[in-house]
């Protein structure tokens, strides 16, 4: 959980720093995927490019969802400047996905460990 809440102050530093930057949610997207390499090792998991590919994926989609409800935030609340809401954004979602990858590593590591020893 420490590597989560550190990667969390990561992604709002740098959401922080380059908010405005065009384009700059691409560096985010980089540390969300050294993140799960991270926390794959971590847990003994076994990543291969195809989970890569698919959780690559995932971020795509998540994050374009959440830049739509960063715009519509922006346009809702006036005095949430579009750098304040992209730190919020940015450092809730890696919270949430790490703890998602977190349990997910959890437990099909344990499939993993499991299919090796049967095999």
């Amino acid at each position: 959980m420490k590597l989560v809440l550190l990667y969390t102050l990561l992604a709002g530093a740098v959401a922080w720093g380059t908010s405005l930057i065009p384009g700059s949610s691409i560096l985010l997207t980089l540390l969300e995927l050294i993140m799960i390499i991270h926390l794959a090792k971590v847990n003994e998991y076994k990543l291969g490019l195809r989970d890569l590919f698919g959780f690559g994926s995932l971020i795509w989609a998540f994050s374009t969802a959440l830049k739509d409800l960063v715009v519509e935030l922006f346009f809702l609340v006036v005095w949430l400047d579009f750098g304040t809401s992209k730190v919020i954004v940015a450092s809730g979602f890696v919270f949430l996905l790490g703890c998602i990858l977190l349990i997910y590593f959890k437990y099909f590591g344990k499939d993993q460990k499991r299919n090796k020893a049967g095999a």
